[in-house]
């Protein structure tokens, strides 16, 4: 019997890649319920996302650096329910799903609109790629 596995994609989307990884690392490997519910209560500004790596001068929550990056949080969300909604289409349980994998990625680079003289118009990297891969159960090493 193979592994299925479901996933779902954003390309693009216009969030800090930095909150992003630091999402990502703190939702990796649980079951999809409890990763949902740790993102609710971040929009809800109950529960912040604990910064591992890009903390400096970070203000602590809970004895730890952590903010509330709620807009990059929704978008988790969204992509998250498109991996249960496919894994439902494919057969998938909803109870047993976990997050076997979630990464997060810098996307394209754009060029913001005016200052053309002189080089004024810099780029800016504030795109994110989101990968989600949801598997029953859990992989035992």
């Amino acid at each position: 019997m193979e592994d299925k596995t479901a996933t779902a994609r954003a390309w693009n989307l216009n969030i800090s890649p930095k909150y992003s990884r630091e999402i990502a690392a703190n939702v990796r490997g649980l079951p999809v319920v409890k990763a949902l519910r740790i993102l609710e209560e971040v929009v809800a500004l109950r529960r912040p996302i604990i910064l591992r790596k890009h903390n400096a001068e970070v203000p602590h929550h809970y004895g730890r650096p952590g903010r509330y990056p709620v807009k990059a949080v929704k978008e988790f969300i969204s992509v998250i329910e498109n991996a249960i909604a496919n894994a439902e289409y494919i057969g998938l349980k909803d109870a047993k799903l976990t997050l076997e994998r979630i990464e997060a990625s810098r996307g394209t680079v754009k060029k913001p609109w005016g200052g053309k003289a002189i080089g004024k118009s810099k780029k800016r990297g504030r795109r994110t790629n989101i990968v989600v891969v949801l598997s029953e159960g859990v992989k035992k090493k």
